[in-house]
């Protein structure tokens, strides 16, 4: 297009210097196609052909009437009176070309406003020929009435038109880019189109036709232009008709596929509708559809099987199957459900036919239509199972699953809670430590499922024994505590401590098995300050404090514990280093029958010469050598050191029948004991006959066939056994006939009160006659009164304790022998 406007100008410069003017014509017309085309190019497509070459007909019929008027009236007169050349009549037709495109700029204007022609286009174009005919008029004027030819002044002012044609064609390009606004709407555009033409064509008729008959002559310019706009209406009315079928068959096309569309919905809604349908009524979940009343409208099969068919509002669903004790919580979920806003809550309703409660969760949908409310979706699902299993979770996240007690977990968080309370105000705490005495026997020989239920009798006997508000946990294994907060003084638990132990004075009975329970309990006070961890610290310290103290008793932590802690970790630390720096002796203490009144032999029993604690008593470091292994080696040297000691009683005539020494279940589970101690016989040379080893009485409940084999091969060598401490653990008298043994000891335990307590008498006299019938020789051990040793003179074989006689140190012994009478010492 620049370029078009660019050669128009060229020409028209070069063929006005040359004086030219026939040719001045070329520059024009190509002026004129470029104009033409800047007005297509701007209103039509690509695709619209059809309505662009009607465009071109609408345009050319306008364009060939003002031609036709203008030659007809004015270059023609002027011609016939010979006031013009021929060669003038070029800028009068330049004149008749500008007047033609300005109205064929107004026919655009009025017919053909299309929504790419904005306001601004309209404006340029119509100012763009106005200026373009005003300089070619002023032109003609100066040559036709002075005589003189003012082109070269007023081509100038003519370039700017080609200007502002470009300008057109740059405000086209940004109004595409920035969607400019049309000027008129397209249905108003159609309406002027269809109107506005149809007039343009009759007035351009009549017109031509008036000339015509104005002229009277048979062939003029009128004519030929009147038959000229008759054949462009002929082919514009053929391309309507053209135009119209086309229309037609697109219109019958869309037709056919717009039914197939309305069917192809239709389906799809029926469908749609049947589908929901089937959902609806199908839907496992109970689910009602309410009006903005709450109406029942609608109910699912799974809604019918909860609710009766008179059951029409949801407030009476409400009212007759949730559990709510009041009118104002029913309002309240009514209005829930009818708020008109997406809610879900759950409740529980109770199941007259299954006697149970069920859980749902109620979720209201609402329904809306353009904004409105029309009604909601009321959907319930059972969550019994999701409740129930929830509840499960939490108790096996908070509860014992044996005892159902507390589980370390609570009691750790409630513990925390209670010391923070502690520690703001006076708010007072204690945590008591509580753990089976000789428990790990029960299962190693009764087995967990006895255990498992002496676990249970014990949780239910520490509650019966606590206060309720207390707080009693099981932490694991036979460990069990018991949380204490705004109790009054220390004296509370003193009394609740004893309580316990009260509680469990009598025996267990599980599956026929008679079972003594004792329990170790240590108390720990908060003070101001104290964190969880060191409370329960204190407590674990104050009942092992019980257990070295003997068990079956309480103990609350005191700063006297904690001396005893530091002692026994020294002790421990420095046990390996006691049979290596010889530290270890053996004290021995007599055996006497009473009936014959006579000594008969002495057990050896360890002590510990600690170079800064003094003599160490065996309770205190025997425990330790068990856990540790070092039991192994110390009683390797035990029995060495007592064989020595009969060798040397021997050697030098003292009468003394046996030497009685303790072997734990840890030498007797030492690959190659027995033959280890066949070989300590041969290097010091005494027999085997001379020696007794006594083992606890939980050996009794070794279901162990290779330990039993050793026992026998010892038995073989001509040791005798005896089972010592009988009555203190958890072993029965059925087990007495399982074993070859030759002696039975009865421990201190079993004896004391012996003389006011017919119970007990009745039993220990049993357990000897038992012995007796076995063949077993007796042993009372721990007599510490005279009315007990004149109570066991005529029951049994032998006697011990400290009454008779305490344990001699080694260089007391001979003494002992040499004086040795019946007087008690």
């Amino acid at each position: 297009m620049a370029f078009g406007i660019t050669m128009e100008f060229g020409l028209e410069t070069i063929f006005s210097l040359l004086s030219v003017e026939h040719f001045r014509v070329i520059p024009y017309i190509l002026y004129m196609c470029v104009y033409a085309y800047i007005i297509l190019w701007i209103n039509f497509d690509q695709h619209e052909k059809k309505q662009m070459v009607r465009f071109m007909l609408d345009i050319l019929v306008v364009f060939v009437t003002v031609f036709a008027l203008g030659y007809q009236f004015f270059i023609h007169p002027l011609l016939d009176q010979g006031k013009i050349h021929k060669v003038d009549i070029i800028g009068v037709i330049y004149l008749l070309l500008d007047i033609g495109m300005l109205c064929a700029i107004f026919a655009c204007f009025v017919l053909k406003i299309y929504k790419k022609l904005s306001r601004n286009i309209v404006l340029l174009l119509t100012t763009a020929f106005v200026l373009q005919l005003t300089m070619n008029g002023m032109n003609m004027y100066v040559f036709f009435f002075h005589g003189k030819n003012i082109w070269h002044y007023v081509s100038p002012v003519i370039m700017i038109t080609g200007m502002l044609l470009l300008l057109c064609v740059e405000i086209h390009i940004q109004d595409g880019k920035k969607g400019q606004v049309q000027l008129f709407s397209y249905e108003r555009i159609q309406k002027m189109e269809y109107i506005y033409s149809y007039i343009f064509y009759f007035l351009c008729s009549i017109t031509l036709f008036v000339a015509f008959l104005h002229t009277g002559e048979k062939l003029t310019v009128s004519s030929i232009s009147f038959g000229v706009v008759l054949m462009i209406m002929l082919m514009r009315q053929m391309l309507i008709v053209i135009e119209k079928e086309e229309l037609l068959q697109n219109v019958h096309q869309m037709n056919g596929e717009l039914q197939e569309l309305v069917q192809e919905r239709t389906n799809r809604l029926e469908v749609s509708e049947n589908r929901d349908k089937s959902l609806f009524q199908n839907y496992p979940n109970p689910t009602f559809y309410l009006d903005v009343k709450g109406n029942i409208l609608q109910r699912n099969k799974a809604a019918e099987e909860i609710t009766s068919k008179k059951m029409n509002n949801i407030n009476e669903f409400i009212a007759e199957k949730m559990m709510f004790q009041n009118e104002e919580d029913i309002n309240n979920i009514n209005n829930k459900i009818l708020s008109g806003s997406l809610t879900t809550f759950d409740f529980s309703m109770y199941d007259s036919e299954l006697q149970i409660t069920r859980y749902f969760s109620i979720t209201s949908i609402p329904i809306r239509i353009k904004r409105k409310l029309k009604g909601m979706y009321v959907i319930l699902k059972e969550i019994t199972q999701t409740i129930v299993q929830e509840k499960q979770i939490y108790e096996l996240a908070h509860y014992d699953t044996l005892t159902k007690l507390a589980n370390r977990r609570t009691f750790d968080e409630k513990l925390a809670a209670h010391i923070r309370l502690a520690n703001e105000d006076e708010h007072s705490v204690a945590v008591m430590f509580i753990d089976l005495d000789r428990f790990k026997i029960v299962n190693d020989t009764l087995g967990h499922h006895v255990g498992d239920e002496l676990l249970k009798e014990v949780a239910k006997r520490l509650l019966l024994a606590v206060d309720s508000s207390a707080l009693v946990a099981r932490l694991g294994g036979d460990e069990f505590t018991v949380l204490f907060y705004n109790f009054e003084e220390e004296a509370d638990l003193a009394r609740i401590s004893k309580n316990i132990l009260a509680v469990f004075e009598n025996p267990v009975i599980i599956q026929q098995q008679v079972l003594k329970v004792t329990l170790s309990i240590g108390v720990a006070i908060h003070e101001k300050g104290m964190d969880g961890a060191t409370l329960m610290k204190n407590a674990d310290s104050a009942m092992y404090y019980v257990k070295a103290k003997g068990k079956n008793n309480y103990q609350i932590y005191d700063e006297s514990i904690a001396y005893h802690y530091q002692r026994q970790f020294k002790i421990e630390k420095d046990l390996y280093k006691a049979i290596e720096h010889n530290q270890l002796t053996l004290y021995y203490q007599p055996q006497y029958c009473m009936r014959k009144k006579t000594f008969v032999g002495l057990e050896a029993l360890v002590r510990w010469k600690h170079p800064s604690l003094g003599i160490i008593s065996p309770a205190d470091f025997i425990p330790i050598a068990e856990e540790t292994g070092l039991i192994v080696n110390m009683g390797e040297w035990i029995i060495r050191e007592s064989c020595k000691r009969m060798k040397e009683l021997l050697n030098k005539g003292y009468k003394v029948t046996k030497m009685c020494v303790n072997i734990s279940k840890k030498q007797l589970e030492k690959e190659g004991f027995v033959e280890r101690i066949a070989t300590i016989f041969e290097e010091i040379g005494i027999a085997p006959t001379y020696i007794e080893f006594e083992l606890t009485e939980s050996i009794l409940l070794i279901r162990d066939n290779e330990l039993l084999q050793r026992m026998e091969k010892l038995k073989n060598l001509g040791i005798s056994i005896a089972i010592d401490d009988f009555g203190t653990g958890y072993s029965s008298l059925s087990y007495l006939p399982n074993f070859s043994f030759d002696t039975l000891k009865l421990a201190r335990e079993m004896i004391e009160g012996i003389e006011e307590n017919e119970k007990r008498a009745t039993v220990v006299e049993a357990v000897l006659d038992l012995a007796h019938l076995l063949g077993c020789k007796t042993i009372v051990e721990g007599i510490e009164t005279e009315s007990q040793a004149t109570y066991f003179q005529d029951k049994c074989h032998y006697m011990q304790g400290y009454y008779l006689s305490k344990p001699l140190p080694p260089e007391a012994v001979e003494t002992f022998l040499e004086e040795c009478h019946f007087a008690v010492k």
